[in-house]
């Protein structure tokens, strides 16, 4: 009988039954590599692009964009991003026609990562946060609009995500005469307009939805350097503080040009401290300008959370029980604290009738 044929290039057995190992250089497995990344490169380079530039900002980010933008960019002349553009397109058609796609006013804000940020504009235009957005006085924004006396907007990030957004939702549920609109957005924030361009969104949001009261809660994703042209502003020095607080008192001045009021949710204690810390700092922020704004109002969110050293707590008492305030992670809301904070946005619309 004959014997089978040997295998000696990849693997497997050689001719006197043994198994052959295949070894790869350095070089060889470099190259491999090398390829691997091309082509997973080739079908999303505008993908590889975004979760560059969604980076938080430093030098591994800077790093990247000078190996990734102009690989991009060669990729994009050439008219090979196109296939995946195409079926992307498709998708979102799809999307669209089942129902399920995104607001386009928020699509259109993730899509302009290439501008330059509208809240940085903005605030060229009317450096004090003041002229430019000058509220109109509400008589005029409730002849201008029915829903003024019902809707309430929730703007900001993922702190509304899941339990906050729900149970504000419930109290103001049927019967109150409240129209709850969920505006918020994961992972976006003021720190990272090049990312998601809340200044482009909320003008259009607010003349579309003409709120009566606004919450805002935003933060959770701003304790990182600012990246102004080509420079990168560290968190928390000069330049970064004078920066963040100006967009800080636009997007105040913003939310409140339609007549509406302001509620703007500080930060809860954190449980890691170096974050807890750089937390409390945006909240002094958030107050201090809040405080200089005629119809924005900041509710300090420590006495709903602190435990008995002031520091960040998983559970608090109720006066009855130790009830469960937040999440695994450390930062966001369990049911029960999101429910304490809708009863607190209650009663603060009842004293602003």
């Amino acid at each position: 009988m004959a014997s089978p044929p040997s295998r000696s290039a990849g693997g497997g057995r050689g001719a006197g039954g043994h198994d052959v190992v295949r070894s790869y250089s350095l070089r060889e497995a470099s190259h491999l590599l090398a390829a691997c990344a091309a082509v997973m490169f080739l079908l999303d380079a505008d993908g590889m692009l975004t979760w560059v530039k969604r980076m938080e900002v430093g030098r591994s980010q800077s790093a990247w964009l000078s190996v990734v933008v102009p690989l991009q960019k060669a990729f994009d002349a050439a008219g090979l991003t196109k296939p995946r553009r195409a079926a992307s397109d498709a998708a979102d058609s799809l999307a669209s026609a089942l129902g399920g796609r995104e607001d386009s006013l928020f699509a259109e804000a993730w899509s302009l990562v290439e501008m330059a940020p509208y809240l940085d504009a903005m605030a060229e235009q009317d450096p004090q946060g003041l002229g430019a957005l000058k509220p109109m006085a509400p008589e005029a924004a409730k002849s201008g609009a029915t829903a003024l006396d019902s809707t309430m907007l929730l703007v900001g990030d993922s702190m509304f995500a899941g339990n906050l957004a729900a149970a504000i939702g419930k109290t103001f549920g049927k019967g109150s005469g409240v129209k709850v609109v969920s505006a918020y957005q994961t992972a976006t924030g003021l720190s990272r307009p090049d990312v998601f361009d809340w200044g482009w969104v909320v003008s259009p949001l607010i003349e579309r939805e003409h709120p009566r009261w606004v919450v805002c809660s935003f933060g959770a994703n701003d304790a990182q350097a600012i990246r102004v042209g080509d420079q990168m502003l560290p968190f928390g020095e000069a330049a970064w503080e004078a920066v963040y607080r100006l967009r800080v008192r636009t997007m105040m001045k913003q939310v409140a040009s339609g007549g509406a009021r302001v509620l703007w949710l500080g930060l809860p204690p954190m449980r890691e401290e170096s974050f807890d810390r750089r937390v409390q700092h945006l909240n002094s922020i958030f107050k201090r300008e809040a405080q200089a704004q005629p119809n924005v109002d900041f509710l300090e969110l420590s006495m709903l959370f602190s435990g008995p050293d002031g520091g960040f707590a998983t559970f608090v008492s109720d006066g009855k029980h130790l009830v469960r305030v937040r999440m695994e992670d450390g930062v966001h809301y369990a049911p029960a604290g999101a429910q304490s904070i809708s009863r607190w946005v209650f009663d603060w619309t009842r004293e602003r009738k």
